[in-house]
């Protein structure tokens, strides 16, 4: 049995396939009205000025995901590119500024000369879900850690070697905990933890890394 259709062969009028097009049709308004980030298709993290779509790529494949859109986010993070700063307490550890290429393809990112700590204090509101993360590149385990010092932290080490998060550690008043590691270009991994804590409004946002790891571009929101 042969089975036909009778739908007509028209195009249609408005093509909203962003993913395919890679560009918004002239009839389609965009606005934002701040600059933002997004991965172009060579996997580069690239900022898209004001009112600029972003037309997003998947950093491990390159596979294009279309027009990205976000709700209003901000980093709670200062110099979150700079962990030379002195905003960054160190313990036991040093940092070498300009040491590596980032994400961006370009040489601002910051290297563990002596492997230790480095934290920052962030206030946030209470008894919402934070989120912590920062691009890493080297070789064994990473450290995300958030800690309000009194009741506990948690935290997850992440295996930059085989691009694996480990198992999250609560304690304290921390709850709902999730890690996860996303694949970059050039050996470079987003790593990501989020938990809720349900007291309070500071934590400190802590990376624990080894010497010859290189970070950059840090995120708490």
């Amino acid at each position: 049995m042969s089975l036909s259709n009778n739908f007509p062969t028209v195009s249609p009028t408005l093509n909203l396939n962003f993913a395919a097009a890679g560009r918004l049709d002239s009839r389609v308004t965009f606005t934002r009205s701040s600059t933002a980030t997004y991965t172009n298709q060579i996997g580069l993290i690239q900022s898209a000025a004001v009112n600029e779509p972003r037309f997003d790529y998947n950093p491990s494949t390159l596979a294009a995901r279309g027009l990205l859109i976000e709700e209003q986010r901000t980093n709670l993070i200062l110099y979150s590119e700079q962990f030379d700063n002195a905003a960054w307490t160190k313990s036991g550890s040093a940092i070498s500024s300009n040491a590596a290429t980032s994400p961006d393809g370009t040489v601002n990112a910051d290297s563990f000369s002596t492997g230790g700590t480095i934290y920052q204090s962030v206030s946030y509101a209470s008894n919402v879900a934070i989120t912590l993360s920062v691009f890493a590149k080297g070789s064994g385990t990473f450290r995300v850690d958030m800690s309000d010092n009194t009741t506990g932290d948690v935290y997850c080490d992440f295996n930059l070697s085989t691009g694996v998060a480990g198992s999250v550690i609560t304690g304290g008043v921390w709850a709902g905990a999730t890690a996860s590691i996303v694949q970059m270009q050039n050996g470079w991994y987003r790593c990501i933890l989020t938990a809720t804590k349900n007291a309070g409004t500071v934590i400190n946002a802590v990376f624990v890394g080894v010497t010859g790891q290189s970070i950059w571009g840090a995120q708490c929101e």
